[in-house]
């Protein structure tokens, strides 16, 4: 009786291992999912600084334009998740912004007073040039 209760939880243990290792997995493809998301649209729509600000890592900052909002981010996610030919599970503004914040602190969205003129644009990417070459 006692040999067949420890086969029996460890075989609930077993299956609820199972479970939480299935979870597991599903969370770290969302955050993989909006990662990607996210560092995609900050490179097609973000101006990246030149060199990182002092007293932070060696990773410059990339800046989403000041008419941009994490709602409105997090809406373009769910609708590219939505419209894929085998529709995917996307994850909650709430989730979203956590992800952001703790997986991508290098992408900030611009205040106003950030936002530069076309001028300013134009000088910036020639020192980024510049500097990659």
């Amino acid at each position: 009786m006692v040999a067949m209760l420890t086969t029996m939880n460890y075989q609930m243990m077993i299956l609820m291992l199972t479970k939480l290792e299935n979870i597991f997995m599903r969370d770290v493809v969302d955050i993989q999912k909006v990662s990607h998301f996210i560092a995609n649209y900050a490179e097609e729509f973000g101006i990246p600084q030149p060199a990182a600000p002092r007293g932070r890592d060696s990773v410059p900052l990339i800046y989403l334009p000041c008419d941009t909002t994490k709602i409105f981010v997090h809406s373009k996610y769910q609708s590219s998740c939505e419209e894929l030919e085998t529709p995917v599970r996307s994850v909650k503004y709430s989730t979203f912004n956590k992800i952001w914040l703790q997986c991508l602190p290098d992408i900030k969205i611009a205040s106003p007073r950030d936002d530069v003129c076309a001028t300013c644009e134009k000088y910036r990417k020639a020192v980024v040039d510049t500097v990659t070459e």
